[in-house]
């Protein structure tokens, strides 16, 4: 029984440090399976970060919340971290030693290319969105909790002021983050305009 509750410490002591980093380092090469993800992350008072899961990775049950892939704190500021190429979903919303599960058929979903610095937009989590929400923006909200707008502009203009090698040396792609399915959206949580 020690031992299980010691393996139990340790993994969840691991798992801060297994987050990464929060911005990419000029002197840090990229492997041939990793991409840039280009973000920023505003969320509510008491949530503190998303978990971003590769598809096929459950965030759900007792185990979830520690299968993450990579994580994207809520600090302000546009965010660039090097993780491996493939399609991610947010699967996890962290509200201070807690949080929520999505299940991957129900969250908002992107890709990150290999090499590449792949922006998916801004993220909003929980109602902090600025902006008045029209008819593009509302369909990319799920359940009215996690949102993206699509900033490429000033994304371009944030990387080329704060972090000007990261474009001289990659290609910039945008790609904002997606809705899961409309079918699904309508069920699980209904929006009105």
């Amino acid at each position: 029984m020690k031992r299980i509750i010691a393996a139990a410490v340790l993994l969840m002591l691991s798992t801060a440090a297994s987050a990464g980093i929060e911005n990419m380092k000029e002197s840090k090469k990229l492997k041939p399976d990793e991409g840039i993800l280009v973000t920023s992350v505003t969320c509510a008072d008491q949530i503190n970060f998303v978990q971003l899961y590769l598809s096929g990775n459950t965030s759900a049950g007792f185990w979830g919340p520690y299968r993450f892939n990579s994580v994207a704190t809520c600090a302000t500021g546009l965010k660039t971290r090097p993780i491996k190429a493939g399609r991610y979903y947010i699967g996890w919303i962290g509200m201070g030693q807690q949080g929520m599960a999505i299940p991957e058929p129900q969250a908002v979903s992107f890709t990150i290319e290999a090499g590449k610095l792949n922006y998916i937009g801004d993220i909003y989590v929980g109602d902090v969105s600025p902006f008045r929400v029209d008819t593009e923006t509302l369909l990319r909200i799920t359940g009215n909790l996690v949102s993206v707008i699509d900033r490429e502009a000033q994304a371009r203009a944030s990387l080329a002021a704060d972090h000007a090698w990261l474009l001289t040396r990659y290609e910039f792609v945008s790609s904002p983050a997606v809705p899961p399915p409309a079918a699904n959206m309508v069920e699980k949580h209904p929006v009105t305009p």
